[in-house]
C-alpha cells in the first residue's frame, strides 16, 4: 500500500506514512480538504515563439519547481493538464493547517515563477516574449478522495463540488486580473 503512495504522493509524506501504515487506505472518503487548480497565463502564447525542445525544457521546468513547492508544503500533486497543475492537501496525510499551506504554497509559487521568467529572460531566443503569470484558485471544502479510475489507469485524486469550485476560482483568477482567488 505504501509502495502504491509513494506514486501519488511526495517522499516526505511516504516517509511519515511508513510509521503507521495501517492508517492509510486507497479507499474512497469524503473529507475536508483544500484544492488547487493553477494555470499559467501566457503560456500558450509564448510557446508559439519556441521551438519544441524549447517549450519541453521550459515546461518541464516550471512544473518540477511547482512540485516541489506542493511537496515541500505537504501537498499533493493530483495531475497535470496542459500548462496546469491540479493539488490537494489534507489527504492522505491529515493536516489541521491544510487550507494554510495551501495559501503559503500558491504564494511561493508566484514569487518561484518571477524568478524563472526572469532567468529565461536573460537566455532566451531574441524573438520571444518570456513572461508566464499563474492564475490560481483554491478552495477548501467537502470531497471525496481515493483511488479512482478504470482497470487500466487509476489515480489518487479528489471530486465532489468543492473541486468543482476550485476549478472555477482559477478561472475567475483570469476574469479579475488577479494572480489567486481562494476562498474558505
Amino acid at each position: 500500500l505504501i509502495a502504491l503512495f509513494g506514486t501519488y504522493v511526495p517522499p516526505e509524506l511516504v516517509q511519515e506514512m511508513i510509521k503507521d501504515p495501517d492508517n492509510y487506505s486507497m479507499q474512497a472518503k469524503s473529507d475536508e480538504l483544500t484544492v488547487m487548480f493553477c494555470d499559467m497565463r501566457g503560456f500558450t502564447g509564448m510557446s508559439e515563439q519556441l521551438d519544441p525542445l524549447e517549450l519541453q525544457i521550459l515546461l518541464n521546468q516550471v512544473f518540477s519547481e511547482l512540485t516541489r513547492l506542493i511537496g515541500a508544503n505537504r501537498g499533493t500533486v493530483d495531475k497535470y493538464m496542459g500548462d496546469c497543475v491540479m493539488a490537494f492537501w489534507g489527504a492522505p496525510v491529515e493536516s489541521p493547517t491544510h487550507a494554510k499551506l495551501a495559501v503559503k504554497t500558491a504564494l511561493e509559487m508566484t514569487q518561484a515563477l518571477g524568478r524563472i521568467n526572469q532567468a529565461h529572460k536573460a537566455t532566451a531566443p531574441a524573438h520571444a516574449n518570456l513572461n508566464i503569470a499563474l492564475g490560481i484558485g483554491l478552495n477548501t471544502g467537502q470531497m471525496y478522495v481515493g483511488d479512482m479510475g478504470s482497470n487500466i489507469r487509476r489515480s489518487y485524486t479528489v471530486i465532489g463540488d468543492a473541486v468543482n469550485l476550485g476549478s472555477r476560482l482559477e478561472g475567475l483568477a483570469k476574469i479579475y486580473g488577479v494572480g489567486i482567488v481562494a476562498i474558505e
